[in-house]
């Protein structure tokens, strides 16, 4: 268990546990409770900046420019108060830069390839480059895209859609400038 509030917990399955129904029971020295969770192979959802599955994601962009020299940019800004997190514009110099989604999420880890992972940006397709586990921090997941050229000049918001083998993620959005 990673997180424990009187609202959520969050745990880790065990590596190589099997698909099924699980009994998850949690005690503390006064109370006793119990939940029903489903495990599966593969259950894709992404991170929003505002923890609500919707919205700007929770994610930043890589421009790496032609002399091989990187930097990332948040595709997000928040205030103060809880879910006031709004899209920051991302702008991208596409013919001096490649442009790299870096979103955060879960239930990827467990696709049988790279190929049974499609994205989709404002409709177009994203090269994915990677699709697995976050390798710092434990039970994070997180997906590399590519970004098409072909998003230039679109605007506002738009739309981030995956599915790892055939199963959709929640839609997540970013903003170009």
């Amino acid at each position: 268990m990673y997180v424990v509030s009187p609202t959520q917990v969050n745990l880790l399955a065990p590596a190589g546990a099997p698909p099924g129904g699980y009994i998850i029971r949690l005690e503390t020295q006064s109370r006793r409770f119990a939940a029903v969770a489903a495990l599966d192979t593969v259950a894709p959802a992404l991170f929003s900046a505002n923890a609500s599955a919707q919205g700007v994601a929770a994610a930043y962009i890589t421009l790496v420019s032609r002399d091989g020299s990187q930097r990332n940019v948040f595709t997000f800004t928040c205030g103060a108060a809880p879910g006031s997190c709004v899209a920051a514009p991302v702008r991208v110099d596409w013919a001096n830069e490649s442009a790299y989604l870096v979103l955060y999420g879960a239930g990827l880890r467990g696709r049988s390839d790279l190929s049974a992972v499609q994205a989709f940006i404002a409709g177009r397709a994203a090269e994915v480059h990677y699709a697995g586990a976050q390798p710092t921090c434990v039970g994070l997941d997180q997906v590399n895209l590519k970004l098409p050229s072909t998003l230039a000049g679109l605007t506002p918001e738009l739309e981030v859609r995956l599915t790892v083998q055939g199963k959709k993620a929640n839609v997540v959005t970013i903003r170009l400038n």
